[in-house]
């Protein structure tokens, strides 16, 4: 059984993910929805990067290579539900529409 990870991401955390994969963050969990529907290289790709990111807040030094070995033993599945739990956690989304980056579905209070 692998250990917990602690995964936090914070505004460092998603900038570097967007520095390093060039695409928004959003985007990026958004693909994590299709794991087991899509190119399996693509998906390594964005958890790879999704998984150093969040653990760069304990240590900002922290290689990829290195954060891929918190990855051993745990199914693309698995880990992918904790990246996507620890992203909803910082809040950071808070009441913004992940299914688009459209104003057709306006919110109204």
């Amino acid at each position: 059984m692998p250990k917990k990870l602690k995964l936090v991401y914070d505004l460092y955390a998603l900038s570097m993910i967007e520095e390093v994969s060039g695409r928004s963050v959003m985007m990026l969990v958004t693909e994590l929805d299709n794991v087991g529907k899509t190119d399996t290289a693509k998906v390594f790709q964005t958890l790879k990067i999704l998984l150093w990111a969040g653990m760069l807040y304990e240590n900002e030094k922290l290689s990829m290579r290195e954060a891929c070995k918190g990855m051993a033993g745990m199914s693309l599945v698995g880990l992918s539900r904790a990246i996507g739990e620890a992203v909803k956690e910082s809040e950071l989304f808070e009441g913004v529409d992940s299914s688009a980056n459209t104003s057709t579905n306006p919110q109204t209070e």
